[in-house]
């Protein structure tokens, strides 16, 4: 009985000491602006941004507000905020994404891959599985 208590005292310490430890992990928020635009926001700027870029206030059903954007231009400001990263994407042709993703997983690739003959196939000649005589191992469509 004795020992029922001490492991599961070691449980509930050990559970409560590594919660005080691992601390909240913060990252910057994504916004897709458009086909090709990517716009990150850290959380400090978020406030910020949803009132004065048009794209991050469609997501918060917000209008952006002109003319506390020019007060604001207008008044010196007291810290210089950081600068939002644009990612701009381009567009990858199939044969791209083919070759990227074949040679990064090729298992995973051949069967996500629609399906597509090597060069040379010839479809009119179809070798037969366990074929009952050596001749008929070959099926010769004629059509």
């Amino acid at each position: 009985m004795s020992w029922r208590v001490s492991v599961s005292f070691i449980v509930a310490a050990s559970a409560g000491v590594l919660s005080a430890i691992a601390a909240p992990a913060r990252a910057d928020e994504a916004y897709l602006c458009g086909p090709d635009k990517v716009v990150y926001v850290a959380v400090a700027d978020l406030e910020r941004m949803k009132r004065t870029d048009a794209c991050i206030a469609g997501y918060y059903g917000l209008k952006v507000e002109e003319p506390a954007k020019q007060a604001t231009a207008a008044a010196p400001p007291a810290a210089k905020p950081k600068p939002v990263v644009q990612a701009e994407l381009k567009p990858l042709t199939e044969s791209e994404v083919f070759e990227r993703s074949a040679a990064a997983k090729p298992m995973r690739q051949a069967a996500l891959a629609p399906p597509h003959a090597l060069p040379g196939t010839d479809f009119r000649n179809v070798k037969i599985l366990n074929a009952a005589s050596p001749d008929g191992s070959w099926f010769h469509h004629k059509r």
